[in-house]
Formats: C-alpha cells, sequence, structure tokens
C-alpha cells in the first residue's frame, strides 16, 4: 500500500510539474522544461517493489533461500556459544548466572528484531522480511524457555516454594514470568494451521508481542537495577 500511495503522489508531483517556464532576470519568459524524463526515473525507481534494487530478487527462489539458511545459523550461534562454554567450563565463575543472563538478553534482542520487520517492510516496501519474522519469533521462545528452565533447574533446584517466593517478592522476577506466559500462546499459534483456525482473533492475540516485549525489557532493567545496587 505504501508503495502504491507513493506511486499516486509522484504521479500527482509529475502532472504539475511535467513543464515549467525558464526567465530571465528581467522576468521575461525565454522558454521551457520539461520535468518529464525525470519523474519517469523516479517512477519507475519507487514501483510495485521500491527499494528492492538494493537486494535483487532477494525474496525469491535461492535468494531467499541462502538468507533464511543465514539467518537461522545467526540465531543459533549464542546456543553454540553456550554448549561450548559448558563444554570447555569458559562461563566464569558463576556458569548459572552467565546461562540465564545470555538466554535472557537474546530473548530481549529476537524479540526486539521480529518487532522491527514491520517498520523496516514500510521502510523499503520489500515483502520479504515478513517472511523470516516467525522464525526470528521462535528463536525468541527458544532463548525464553531456556532462559525459563535455568532458573526454575539449575537456579532454583525445583524448588517451587522458593520459585513462588521469588515471583511473589521480586517484580523483576514476576514480571518476566508473565511475559514468559504471554509467550507461550504465541509460539503455540504460530503455525499456518493455527491461524487458518483463529481467523481474526489470531491476529489479536499475536499483537500481545508488544506487551511481551515491554515487559521483557522493565524485566532486563530491574534485573540490572539490582545488581548495580548489590
Amino acid at each position: 500500500k505504501l508503495g502504491v500511495e507513493l506511486d499516486t503522489r509522484i504521479q500527482t508531483l509529475s502532472q504539475s510539474l511535467s513543464e515549467c517556464v525558464v526567465m530571465d532576470f528581467t522576468g521575461a519568459q525565454i522558454g521551457t522544461c520539461s520535468f518529464t524524463s525525470v519523474i519517469d526515473l523516479v517512477l519507475k525507481t519507487t514501483s510495485a517493489h521500491t527499494f528492492n534494487f538494493i537486494f535483487p530478487n532477494v525474496g525469491q527462489g535461492t535468494y531467499y533461500v541462502a538468507i533464511k539458511a543465514a539467518v537461522f545459523g545467526l540465531c543459533l550461534v549464542p546456543f553454540a556459544h553456550l554448549v561450548w562454554g559448558v563444554a570447555y567450563d569458559a562461563l566464569g565463575a558463576n556458569p548459572v548466572e552467565a546461562v540465564t543472563h545470555s538466554t535472557g538478553w537474546w530473548t530481549l534482542f529476537l524479540l526486539c528484531a521480529t518487532l522491527s520487520v514491520t517498520p523496516l517492510r514500510r521502510a523499503t516496501c520489500a515483502n520479504w522480511p515478513l517472511k523470516l519474522r516467525r522464525m526470528v519469533g521462535l528463536y525468541a521462545f527458544f532463548y525464553a524457555t531456556l532462559h525459563f528452565i535455568t532458573y526454575i533447574w539449575l537456579d532454583q533446584w525445583f524448588d517451587l516454594t522458593a520459585i513462588a517466593g521469588d515471583v511473589l517478592k521480586r517484580p523483576y522476577i514476576t514480571v518476566g514470568f508473565t511475559a514468559f506466559l504471554l509467550l507461550v500462546p504465541l509460539a503455540a499459534t504460530s503455525t499456518n494451521a493455527m491461524q487458518r483456525r483463529l481467523g481474526r482473533n489470531w491476529q489479536r492475540v499475536h499483537r500481545f508481542v508488544y506487551l511481551i516485549a515491554a515487559f521483557g525489557v522493565v524485566h532486563f532493567w530491574w534485573l540490572v537495577k539490582r545488581d548495580i545496587t548489590e
């Protein structure tokens, strides 16, 4: 829609500027000049697939497969780094804290990356980033799950009493726990089948991602503030 609207505005500009009058210093008309060729060039540049010349054919065929594979691999790098750190005892004096902070940070980063897809599409009029959004969002859920498991297993050793006490007494854990619970239905309904089954309600459910991202930022900020205070 943005590309069509931009084309319409430029066509209107073309009609109004298709011919201009050239005058000398006395104000007398000495000729005319045409902007048609310039406007036509702009129209071609901003038509249907505006700015796709930056990444030609990126949304089709082998280009898209290569980019999707690259993004998939890049999203796995933090996990591979953690596995390597555990295997070679390279996570520092407090490995549980290192894993907790790393998985939490990457969860927030990938959530923000997911939210940036729509502004990127509107800015470039390219549709191919939309095809990557689901995968990046599921990776955010993957790291959030690792973050949650690290807390309830390696940090609390499944002590439900201690976990409940943390959730009730520590606001940053309360917010983080709530964000994870809200993220679960988004991951569960991310398939095409669930999208068809829910219809319009699917979009309403997935709008919770904005609230989840906000909770994630608050959770991260309170955790950092607590660490600095202590």
